[in-house]
């Protein structure tokens, strides 16, 4: 925090609310005084993009998914570790069952991607799902392959495994994802 930046703000707040009737001063240095607080350390809004606290710009996409589904972009926090434009995954899958842990797996990378990707598109890799379900202890190797097929609704198609997108049905399961972790 940038304290002679904020000292600064601060006199020209006090400077406002010394033109501002008797009667309004104390609300309008509230507001005043909890934007330039949020601008230091919590979200602010810029020219249409978000970014969380820590500095990333949420994908007009996310934003429209996020605001369908009434989650707030700071929920995003919950799930995702966000700092210097870097999203890391800091969730637990809320399933035991492998075939559901693939796809709830499979629909938060392309959500992860979207935020770490410049393109912010909804995609997700095969291999990196594959991997992920390893690390997570969940993978399925006879049943890896049948768990896409059996939830392709949820997906685009499979013509390039590197670049799988979530489709309208997926996108709306990521949501039901997102809100189970937060």
């Amino acid at each position: 925090m940038d304290y002679k930046k904020l000292e600064s703000e601060l006199k020209n707040i006090t400077n406002l609310v010394e033109k501002v009737p008797e009667k309004f001063k104390e609300k309008t240095y509230e507001m005043l005084l909890k934007k330039l607080l949020n601008e230091q350390d919590g979200e602010v809004e810029t020219k249409g993009e978000t970014t969380t606290s820590s500095s990333i710009v949420i994908p007009v996409e996310v934003k429209g998914l996020l605001k369908k589904h009434s989650i707030l972009e700071k929920d995003l926090e919950k799930i995702f570790f966000i700092e210097k434009n870097q999203v890391v995954p800091i969730y637990e899958l809320p399933t035991d069952r492998k075939a559901t842990s693939q796809t709830h797996l499979s629909l938060l990378i392309a959500l992860e991607n979207s935020l770490n990707e410049k393109d912010g598109k909804l995609e997700f890799s095969v291999e990196n799902v594959r991997q992920g379900c390893r690390d997570r202890k969940c993978y399925d190797s006879k049943n890896f392959n049948s768990n896409f097929k059996k939830n392709s609704g949820n997906f685009g198609t499979f013509d390039d495994p590197e670049h799988v997108s979530l489709s309208k049905d997926g996108k709306d399961e990521l949501a039901k994802t997102i809100l189970e972790l937060i």
